[in-house]
């Protein structure tokens, strides 16, 4: 039986209702902690403790990425020298609304039922051209059409971005997002259009109170993560897991719910089909998903100290301001094998992501 711990860093809900200004990304990591690791992680820790260098109850990110550089880098360093199995999805929030209103809105819903790479290849285009060419405050407008789901409201929002992408960048990119806009519209105006207006917007979860939460990343992030180490513990003979995630009052129950899907019903056959090369999702060992207190688990800090890591290094290499010492350490956690699922995930543009990735 192996425990493997998750923790988020960047949550702040949906993010229809909140935006990306605050915080831009979000993180989702989990790590398996040997005994041995474990060991030699709270040995660092009481050291530091030992010296006053560290006084509050719990390790929190927050509290000691900047503060406490030395202890933070010192940590990170046995955990990526140990070979622990680390697996870390991080996404750029402006990026994730982007692809939810190409895949979601721009292109019709029928095309769903006809992934290939090409699909993948048109998305990504999409996506990538007008991440470069909008800014954040620009998609607003998408935002909120997502909390009033009218197929009037979609009519606006068609005109809108018309509008927006009229004098940018022209190409054959930004031809085809036209394109797509003018036989969306027309779609939209039929009377005999078969999709329902919600068909047009992404799907929604709901809270333990019934509250409708339109854009998560936390849901996307899950599944990335789960899928990932199911094809991991597959090569490793199936052993029996524990995923055990920090005390999530929020979201937990989503969480459960669409683990619960993904268990029973899976993904569709084209999801599985090559193109997510280092995931399974046919999900035949099910693992146990349970939430606990972190204050009371020492492995659930140290995965938020790692999501915190993450996150932070992964702004910083976009704006070109990591300290050396994290960004050697960071390079290390770009490198590692993922043949068999673990590493980091980066789902962000073209650009981003090459100011990261660039060494």
């Amino acid at each position: 039986m192996k425990n493997i711990y998750i923790d988020e860093c960047g949550n702040t809900g949906d993010i229809s209702l909140v935006g990306a200004n605050q915080q831009p990304s979000f993180t989702m990591s989990s790590i398996y902690f040997s005994s041995d690791l474990m060991k030699e992680i709270l040995k660092v820790e009481n050291f530091y403790r030992s010296r006053k260098k560290i006084q509050q109850p719990e390790i929190k990110s927050a509290n000691t990425f900047k503060r406490q550089e030395d202890f933070t880098s010192e940590i990170i360093n046995l955990i990526f020298d140990s070979n622990a199995p680390i697996w870390a999805e991080v996404m750029d929030k402006k990026y994730y609304i982007l692809c939810n209103f190409v895949s979601s809105t721009l292109l019709p819903t029928f095309v769903l039922n006809e992934v290939d790479e090409m699909y993948k290849f048109v998305t990504k285009s999409f996506v990538d051209y007008l991440d470069t060419e909008l800014a954040l405050d620009q998609l607003q407008p998408y935002l909120i059409a997502c909390q009033f789901p009218t197929r009037e409201n979609l009519i606006k929002l068609v005109s809108y971005f018309q509008i927006e992408l009229q004098n940018k960048q022209r190409n054959d990119v930004r031809d085809g997002i036209m394109h797509a806009l003018e036989k969306l519209h027309e779609a939209l105006l039929d009377p005999n259009d078969p999709f329902k207006d919600k068909n047009y917007y992404p799907a929604p979860d709901y809270t333990k109170q019934n509250n409708t939460l339109i854009m998560l990343p936390y849901v996307n992030a899950f599944a990335s993560i789960y899928s990932r180490i199911n094809k991991w513990s597959k090569a490793k003979g199936s052993e029996k897991i524990t995923l055990i995630h920090d005390e999530q009052k929020q979201f937990d129950s989503i969480l459960l719910e669409y683990k619960k899907a993904l268990d029973t019903q899976g993904m569709p056959g084209w999801v599985n089909n090559g193109i997510f090369p280092y995931a399974d999702y046919d999900f035949k060992q099910q693992f146990q998903l349970i939430f606990k207190d972190s204050k009371e688990i020492s492995e659930l800090q140290y995965a938020d100290l790692l999501a915190g890591f993450v996150t932070k290094c992964v702004e910083a290499k976009i704006h070109n301001r990591i300290s050396s010492k994290y960004e050697i350490l960071f390079n290390k956690f770009l490198n590692m094998n993922i043949n068999v699922s673990t590493g980091i995930n980066l789902v962000f543009s073209e650009s981003n992501y090459k100011k990261i990735t660039t060494q």
